[in-house]
């Protein structure tokens, strides 16, 4: 880790203009990591979505496969896949600073898959923590920006957004140690080494050539759900699981997905109270039309709370159905 910050930082750019290949945002002597980072063993693939039509699951070596592992730690072209209607799900370049997470009584959950980076719901938000990779000058341009296809570009341009998200995400010293206790960024970084590095960051972001997502910043994870579920161009795949799929108990399932079932049955049975209130007085039963209009209506709740039991019982059951199919897929075990 660069240790002398006194000295005049390197021009902080994306592009080198003597070389067609890509070069890291940050020069070397503000890297935060000096020391070459230690890659995982083995990563299981999200593939390309929650869905488990796969037969079996698969994972990636990052000693054998750098590249794979790099892009499955920094693609989100899931995300990409919505970015025309991303906008009913968060509010472009929306990124709060981690103290303000916590006094809007947010949790912070730690994912490692990119493709929820600051998505929230529930009282929480998701937060990717930094891979140290990023942080090192001779591993960014090892595993990241090795090449001059559109691949690295995109890849390169992706870190770049993702990085620049912890520009916005730390602000303050309070945010640094905020991000240091969850374990977002190496303790050993302090607060001048964050802020020089992130002022190179923030330079390269300017220039940078972002992916769909990465036009937004904050999402609400529910809204992304239903742009899943309910788009035409997702062609129906995803109308059970939607986004990302974290039921494990088919109790959590219904609560989940059928919360709005009672909130109905809530409110009509509040109306048909008001019509049994108001047809116990000799207004109610005198006046011309109502006794017919208040059966009507109690013969449509009727049908109503019925065509709901059957919608549930129907999700249920393909739930059901989906997942006995899957696991009979999946009952042989295969090689890494």
């Amino acid at each position: 880790m660069a240790s002398d910050l006194t000295k005049a930082p390197q021009p902080c750019q994306v592009l080198d203009p003597g070389k067609a290949t890509l070069t890291p945002p940050f020069p070397e002597d503000v890297q935060l990591v000096s020391a070459a980072p230690i890659l995982p063993v083995l990563v299981r693939s999200n593939g390309d979505s929650n869905r488990t039509h796969s037969a079996h699951i698969r994972y990636i070596d990052p000693m054998h496969n750098p590249f794979v592992f790099v892009e499955h730690e920094l693609s989100v072209r899931r995300l990409d896949l919505v970015a025309s209607h991303m906008w009913i799900a968060g509010i472009p370049r929306n990124i709060r600073p981690l103290h303000r997470q916590l006094s809007l009584r947010r949790t912070i959950m730690i994912t490692e898959r990119i493709d929820l980076h600051l998505l929230w719901g529930r009282g929480e938000i998701h937060l990717k923590p930094i891979p140290s990779f990023l942080l090192n000058h001779a591993s960014f341009c090892e595993l990241v920006s090795n090449g001059t296809n559109i691949q690295s570009s995109y890849l390169t341009a992706s870190a770049i957004d993702f990085l620049h998200s912890y520009c916005k995400l730390i602000v303050y010293e309070s945010d640094l140690a905020i991000a240091q206790s969850h374990k977002l960024l190496p303790k050993g970084v302090d607060y001048a080494q964050w802020t020089a590095f992130a002022r190179c960051i923030t330079k390269a972001a300017q220039s940078n050539k972002s992916a769909p997502r990465w036009v937004f910043g904050e999402l609400r994870l529910s809204r992304i759900n239903f742009l899943y579920r309910f788009l035409p161009s997702m062609s129906g795949r995803y109308l059970l699981r939607g986004y990302t799929w974290d039921v494990n108990h088919y109790s959590t399932f219904l609560q989940a997905n059928f919360r709005w079932v009672l909130t109905m049955f809530l409110f009509l049975s509040v109306v048909l109270n008001a019509f049994q209130v108001a047809l116990a007085t000799d207004l109610g039963r005198d006046t011309q039309g109502f006794p017919e209009v208040a059966w009507r209506f109690s013969v449509f709740c009727q049908l109503v709370i019925a065509a709901l039991i059957v919608v549930v019982l129907f999700a249920l059951t393909i739930a059901m159905v989906v997942n006995a199919l899957t696991a009979w897929r999946r009952r042989h075990p295969t090689h890494i």
